[in-house]
């Protein structure tokens, strides 16, 4: 169903660009709703306005790749919905004090052990990773939203919530916890289908005495015994710190309640932390806290092994940057992949993606530089049929729940198709790019492509390609690598190849 009432956020001209406008301003996007368990139609609780929270980073660390893929999507869903016209108040939260994620979860407070390693305090360490955080978005092309909130800044109203439901009667202590009773919310096991009866015990004994499985903790008290903690606070309690889940609760509470439209997590998160959510803010406010919740699928390896920052296999976009990558080809390579599939990573499909990327820009700059004169947005002419067409088959796609992988295909088909005029694939790719955020536009980084290829380099890869032809693969793929180190990229076709240095893919 398309939205009925008029859009006040969108001027009306005879410009190409409100012309595109025009054509998908009265669209509706349809997205997975975890939820329903089923697309449907967004409608936002206030006409054109969007309150949208996001789950991101505990700052004891750099974020590693994973992360940073789930932050891509939130963007271009934020990207697409200011395109058909809604405005969007947008919070991040910066988790910037450790907490125990579970019950069996070690005690060991990541953010101390950091600090210790380092030789400086949890805050320096919070404000250390949190700017490289910062820096990371920037690289992306990542929208910085409305406000990022700390957590630590929030600490009054997480022991104000849990003070509230302790008196509601939906918390009880265990020697040095506060639990929440999560029998007392009935509807618990809903959002994540859970089968509770079939659930694992809790190994630790600490936690035997919990009155159900699947209750979680809303506070810690510090022991007396206890060296002390360089987070922790005082509460009706005892001092001490909050857990996981009652933080995100706060935030939302405090930034954008009553009811937000729009909750963004990882897919991990479902079973328990957004599930924690809507218990505890549900009793809180006696409503439900939110009406669409939206997950992303993980990275994986190979053999589909997910990427933890705690394993050998952790990688940084920096560690990507210092291999000769540019990070908005990394950014390419997530919008190759539909946002609820899993997306496998290597270094061959990143440099793949790298090429495929710089090929684009080229096709486009060809373009660019052949058209006389690129003022069309002072000009009041009208888009071709043709055009239009092309404008809304890539627009259908995103908003078919943002379908990045065949909006990008059909944005290449629109810059080979003949019948479009040159200035109408420019308009139309800048246009979309402002969604993709891919710099189509920008084609500085191929003019240093000129720089020549060292000889060494040449005879390896000549060398190479005479072992694959000679069926020789073992060497060819030993010789590939070697040029890989050495900072260059071979793309092989039926009867050729073509080399490149890396950081100019």
């Amino acid at each position: 169903m398309e939205n009925q009432v008029e859009n006040p956020n969108l001027e009306q001209s005879n410009k190409p660009s409100q012309q595109i406008n025009s054509l998908i301003s009265w669209r509706s996007l349809h997205i997975y709703n975890t939820l329903t368990r089923k697309k449907e139609e967004f409608k936002s609780i206030v006409q054109w306005k969007v309150n949208m929270y996001s789950c991101w980073p505990t700052v004891y660390s750099d974020a590693h790749i994973w992360n940073l893929r789930s932050y891509i999507f939130p963007d271009i869903l934020k990207r697409v919905l200011s395109k058909i016209g809604y405005t969007i108040t947008h919070i991040i939260n910066i988790t910037d004090v450790w907490h125990l994620t579970d019950d069996a979860s070690d005690w060991a407070d990541k953010m101390e052990l950091s600090a210790q390693k380092k030789w400086e305090t949890v805050w320096d360490i919070s404000r250390r990773y949190t700017e490289n955080f910062m820096d990371d978005l920037k690289s992306l092309n990542i929208l910085a939203p409305t406000k990022f909130t700390k957590a630590t800044d929030y600490i009054d109203a997480q022991i104000e919530m849990v003070h509230w439901l302790e008196k509601k009667g939906y918390v009880y202590r265990i020697e040095d916890w506060i639990y929440f009773d999560t029998s007392k919310f009935k509807a618990y096991a809903d959002f994540a289908k859970i089968d509770i009866g079939n659930l694992r015990e809790w190994e630790r004994v600490d936690f035997w005495e919990k009155r159900n499985k699947t209750d979680f903790a809303l506070w810690k008290m510090s022991p007396k015994d206890w060296t002390k903690r360089q987070m922790e606070w005082d509460s009706p309690w005892w001092v001490g710190f909050p857990g996981w889940h009652i933080e995100c609760s706060a935030m939302i509470w405090k930034e954008l309640w009553p009811q937000i439209d729009i909750h963004t997590g990882w897919t991990d998160h479902i079973p328990v932390h957004h599930t924690n959510e809507i218990a505890q803010a549900t009793c809180f406010h006696g409503s439900t806290p939110v009406n669409y919740w939206l997950h992303w699928e993980f990275l994986v390896l190979d053999k589909n092994k997910r990427i933890w920052k705690s394993e050998w296999n952790s990688i940084t976009l920096n560690t990507l940057v210092e291999k000769g990558f540019d990070p908005i080809a990394y950014r390419f390579l997530v919008l190759t992949a539909h946002y609820k599939s899993f997306l496998t990573f290597s270094e061959e499909s990143l440099s793949q993606a790298q090429i495929s990327l710089q090929r684009l820009k080229k096709d486009i700059k060809k373009i660019y530089n052949s058209t006389e004169e690129l003022k069309i947005e002072e000009n009041n002419i009208s888009l071709s049929q043709e055009a239009q067409n092309y404008v809304q088959l890539i627009m259908n796609w995103l908003l078919d729940d943002l379908n990045t992988p065949m909006a990008l295909a059909a944005l290449r088909e629109m810059l080979s198709d003949a019948e479009l005029t040159k200035n109408e694939k420019i308009l139309i790719t800048g246009f979309f790019d402002e969604i993709f955020g891919l710099e189509l536009l920008n084609f500085s980084s191929l003019e240093k492509q000129n720089k020549p290829i060292p000889i060494d380099i040449l005879k390896k890869a000549e060398e190479r390609w005479a072992y694959k032809m000679n069926k020789n693969f073992a060497k060819a793929d030993e010789l590939r690598i070697e040029i890989e180190k050495l900072g260059y990229s071979i793309s092989d076709y039926k009867d050729h190849y073509d080399i490149c240095p890396i950081d100019l893919i």
